[in-house]
């Protein structure tokens, strides 16, 4: 009896040992990351750069796909900007939809600047997307161009102004800006609190190693590039074979430290907003994002990897040591054993309050700073369910360009 209480004993210990390294190697992970997001997402004031002389002349493309409600929303945005520098707006209106072209025809009466193209209903082998943005991006006269989609959604008349500002640095090729699902669509219901963690968790990774001179994935609802660039680098050249990846294939494959900036404040910041005919909008973008996560070059895959495995790791180590020492304890307990029990499971204690605890605070902070909607009590299910969807997300494969018209 005595040699299995030691075994027991040991296995307890070596247990919450397991416990307390990945729980500690977690806020490793995370804490970091959420201090550097915050200090960003609280930095340099939009203020500045808004009241400053523009100079930069700059051409906005809109992508949209049979979605003439939102791209009205989008142009009005435009139209109301404070900018003092030239500006254009071209719409790529992928499928030549009529409601699209309707609109256009009364929109460009009143919006001098305001200038219209279009992709063949009949394109094949080739990914719709990324045609109609190369055709945009082609089509533009000004030297930057600030990418948007029909569901984006402004957040006042100083976007432009900020997510230009850093194309005053002649090395700055791109700028990734942030574009979260807007307020509306949650209070709906189109999307859920598991995949609304989700987005939340990956926007997280991504912008926090934009931040620190990592970038490897942008979002296209929301993202500036330099035109001289694009054609340098043959555009989606290397990507045509895929579906997708207009934006996190290619900012993977072109962005560097020294050439990307990063712009996360307040007046950058967009929403996007679902189509009235797709309720599984949000799905289909999570998807897609992570279809292509495997095609980013500069993934940090082992850390990714980490993050969803370590909460379980931690969870289970800590039920593994805690049921044994409970389980032995009885009347017959040595002092001895009672310390080396009673310690053991305070340490757990500790770490567990401790950790979730910073967490808590950090990830509250984060996307209360994001999207105006605190997380509360919801962290430790965020981080544990994340392992089980990203399971969920490795089983589809990224469709090719040819397999599908759009």
């Amino acid at each position: 009896m005595v040699l299995i209480f030691a075994v027991n004993q040991i296995f307890s210990i070596v247990c919450a040992a397991v416990a307390v390294v990945a729980a500690t190697t977690l806020a490793c992970i995370y804490l970091p990351m959420l201090r550097r997001l915050r200090r960003a997402l609280h930095g340099a004031s939009d203020e500045g750069i808004a009241s400053g002389k523009q100079t930069m002349p700059v051409s906005v493309v809109v992508y949209t796909y049979a979605n003439s409600a939102g791209l009205a929303e989008v142009i009005e945005g435009l139209k109301s900007q404070d900018y003092d520098a030239p500006t254009e707006i071209i719409v790529v209106n992928d499928g030549k939809d009529n409601g699209v072209n309707d609109f256009l025809t009364v929109a460009e009466m009143s919006c001098p600047n305001l200038r219209g193209t279009f992709t063949p209903h009949d394109t094949r082998n080739i990914s719709r997307k990324k045609l109609a943005i190369t055709l945009g991006i082609k089509a533009a006269r000004y030297p930057v161009v600030l990418l948007l989609t029909s569901e984006s959604r402004l957040p006042g008349p100083h976007w432009l102004a900020s997510m230009a500002a850093p194309f005053g640095d002649d090395r700055v090729d791109m700028v990734l800006g942030y574009a979260g699902p807007g307020e509306k669509d949650v209070a709906h219901g189109l999307i859920g609190r598991g995949l609304r963690h989700d987005i939340l968790l990956s926007d997280i990774e991504w912008m926090s190693d934009a931040i620190g001179g990592c970038p490897w994935r942008g979002d296209g609802d929301n993202i500036g590039i330099r035109r001289s660039m694009f054609f340098e680098r043959m555009g989606f050249g290397n990507s045509l074979n895929l579906q997708y990846g207009d934006d996190d294939v290619f900012v993977s494959e072109v962005a560097t430290g020294d050439n990307v900036a990063a712009v996360f404040t307040a007046q950058s910041r967009v929403t996007t907003e679902a189509p009235a005919d797709m309720p599984k909008y949000y799905l289909a973008k999570r998807e897609r994002h992570a279809m292509m996560n495997a095609y980013c070059t500069r993934r940090p895959s082992m850390r990714i990897i980490l993050s969803s495995v370590l909460p379980w790791v931690w969870l289970l180590s800590t039920l593994a040591a805690c049921v044994p020492a409970l389980w032995n304890i009885r009347k017959d307990f040595t002092v001895e054993d009672m310390i080396v029990t009673y310690s053991m499971l305070g340490i757990l204690m500790v770490t567990a309050v401790a950790v979730w605890l910073l967490f808590g605070v950090a990830f509250n902070k984060v996307s209360i700073s994001l999207a105006d909607r605190p997380l509360r009590w919801s962290v430790p299910h965020m981080l544990l369910s994340r392992l089980l969807r990203c399971r969920g997300w490795r089983r589809h494969k990224a469709p090719r360009s040819w397999q599908q018209p759009r």
